[in-house]
């Protein structure tokens, strides 16, 4: 609703902002928001890289190099606002792959347990866990890949 009032404000105001207002005001909302675009990856392509922090391997898509653009964090924006969350658990969930696989990122384990966020577009039902005894469906979405292991929806 704020982007059907507010978007083309928003997109007019962002787009007269200087870089590095664009900046502070992405830093004082995500103050330790990477700077540089693929932070998992910059260790190993530039030496004496300094280890990203564990927020930036979850988070690799989200940097400042990237959003200080005029128009990307318009896009993300809208994307993110016009979209349920259930939309993007197939990418955010690849995302983290780099620093889980590292050992920059563990995953709690909650075994047979399923997490479901596929096609639950509400508050109510976006990540609810089941737990396989009780719920008979459960383990089937998990071994079809339509759910996910508590870990892997949480990290």
């Amino acid at each position: 609703m704020i982007l059907d009032c507010y978007e083309g404000i928003i997109q007019k105001k962002w787009l007269k902002k200087t870089r590095n207002k664009r900046r502070r005001i992405l830093l004082q909302a995500w103050p330790e928001m990477s700077a540089q675009h693929a932070p998992d990856l910059q260790p190993e392509l530039q030496d004496n890289y300094p280890e990203p922090s564990k927020e930036a391997y979850k988070w690799p898509d989200i940097n400042l190099e990237d959003l200080t653009t005029p128009k990307l964090f318009l896009i993300l924006l809208n994307a993110r606002g016009r979209n349920p969350p259930s939309l993007f658990v197939g990418s955010d969930n690849d995302s983290y792959e780099v620093g889980y696989l590292n050992g920059k990122i563990s995953l709690i384990s909650l075994e047979k347990h399923t997490m479901m966020s596929t096609g639950r577009d509400n508050a109510k039902e976006y990540g609810n866990i089941f737990e396989w005894k009780n719920h008979r469906e459960a383990h089937h979405w998990f071994i079809s890949g339509r759910g996910l292991s508590p870990g892997e929806g949480s990290a």
